[in-house]
């Protein structure tokens, strides 16, 4: 009996041992797997954070350089402004030149008309010790004091070279001038500052 009491209880120590060591083959194995599987979600948790880092990095990118281009293209702009208004500014002070200077041509044109009556007179006046004659010289020597004043003179003529830009020719004449010399000047031409005011009329030599 009391053998058998003892087959019984080791036979029971065995079961609860082969038991144990079930469930600690099952925990460790439990352990394994669960040690994987965090690995694997730190793993996978890294590779999703590279991918959403690189995505933000790539959109940083794009906006950097739509940026840049913004830039560039508001700098290129300015600059085109700038010139501009430089231009602008320069045009203006042309402007302002041209008008102080020339302001003045229309009454200079109608002055010139009376300068010409002066000197027409004192041509055909046969007596030069006339007191009228003296008045009207002495007129004509003021007005062209201030016409230079003016910066208005006379374009100096006779023997000279004929030139389109300052003459305009009325007729030749045969002469022993050499071809295309002012031998007569009928009207004499004037230039405000640098600016023809009104041509010479005048004659020129021709070949025999």
């Amino acid at each position: 009996m009391h053998n058998e009491t003892t087959k019984n209880n080791k036979k029971e120590r065995e079961y609860e041992q082969k038991t144990e060591d079930m469930q600690t083959t099952e925990s460790m194995e439990t352990n394994e797997i669960s040690e994987d599987d965090i690995g694997n979600d730190q793993e996978d948790n890294v590779s999703n954070q590279k991918v959403k880092n690189s995505t933000k990095e790539d959109k940083y990118k794009s906006q950097i350089e739509e940026l840049n281009k913004i830039v560039v293209s508001i700098k290129d702009q300015l600059l085109r402004t700038m010139a501009e208004l430089q231009n602008v500014k320069k045009r203006h002070e042309i402007e302002k030149v041209n008008i102080s200077n020339f302001s003045i041509t229309a009454f200079a044109k109608d002055v010139l008309s009376i300068r010409d009556n002066l000197c027409l007179a004192l041509a055909n006046c046969k007596d030069n010790s006339n007191a009228i004659v003296e008045g009207v010289k002495m007129t004509l020597k003021h007005l062209d004091k201030i016409l230079d004043s003016y910066n208005i003179r006379i374009i100096v003529s006779l023997n000279k070279k004929f030139d389109p830009n300052y003459h305009q020719a009325m007729s030749e004449a045969v002469s022993d001038k050499d071809p295309g010399t002012i031998i007569q000047v009928m009207q004499e031409g004037f230039m405000i500052k640098d600016r023809l005011l009104r041509p010479a009329l005048v004659i020129v030599s021709k070949s025999k």
